[in-house]
């Protein structure tokens, strides 16, 4: 883990140790170097229902053997049984019967059920489900469930599509590198990831007589298409080659 500077704690709440080791487990998390048995895993449930119901479309083409889908259930259910915020927006009730009556159900019976619950774990409402457990495990100093929010926060977070280092950047600046931080500055960083996209523009500038090589490397690559020519401005020429929708700047 990378060492982090002390923190000056404003108020006198009892959210202190807390909120500094949320801070320090977002660290440790999301630091590059990180040794990979303190980093966040790469599936949650989400993930592991939509893997599902991939190598099941496969299995029943004929592409690969149905005995993949194994390890893959087995995973499921142990999420099942770990995943509270999953759980809510599944159904407790059904969930349960799931795990119980896994063994006795045939392959399409397993693949209807894990369909219905992909579609009913929508991502930004479990994002938000998780902030407010947190929040909750931290109020009630709840050190493990701190940690487990926080490694289940990230790993949704990656899922929908937030990359590590913008939520490192983020961290970085609204926690670590002020003078001083509070619980609300906390929940204030926390509610940075809305789960929605932004619009960009990816726009490269070139000086002039380099254009037309521009011109020419757009019309060679496929995926880079330049959509419109904007006039010069100060001298300079600039070009939009895309336009994308991410939840990362």
């Amino acid at each position: 883990m990378k060492e982090i500077k002390k923190f000056d704690y404003v108020g006198d709440d009892g959210y202190r140790e807390n909120v500094i080791f949320a801070i320090q487990r977002l660290d440790e998390l999301l630091f590059l170097y990180t040794k990979d048995s303190y980093k966040a895993p790469i599936y949650n449930l989400k993930a592991l229902l939509m893997e599902y119901m991939e190598v099941y479309k496969n299995a029943k083409a004929g592409i690969i053997d149905e005995k993949h889908l194994e390890p893959i259930g087995e995973e499921i259910l142990w999420s099942l049984q770990k995943d509270e915020e999953a759980k809510i927006l599944i159904g407790n009730g059904a969930g349960s019967a799931f795990i119980t009556k896994y063994g006795q159900m045939n392959l399409d019976e397993k693949y209807n059920v894990i369909k219905l619950f992909n579609y009913k774990i929508d991502k930004e409402e479990y994002v938000d489900l998780i902030k407010k457990s947190l929040i909750k495990a931290m109020m009630g100093n709840e050190k493990s469930k701190i940690d487990e929010k926080l490694v289940r926060l990230v790993v949704a977070l990656k899922f929908i599509g937030y990359e590590s280092r913008y939520i490192y950047k983020m961290l970085y600046m609204d926690l670590v590198r002020p003078k001083q931080i509070s619980f609300e500055e906390f929940k204030l960083f926390l509610n940075r990831f809305d789960c929605k996209q932004k619009k960009y523009e990816l726009i490269v500038v070139q000086e002039k007589g380099v254009l037309d090589c521009c011109l020419k490397l757009g019309q060679i690559l496929d995926d880079i298409k330049i959509k419109k020519l904007i006039p010069k401005i100060s001298q300079r020429n600039y070009v939009l080659y895309k336009r994308m929708k991410l939840h990362c700047q």
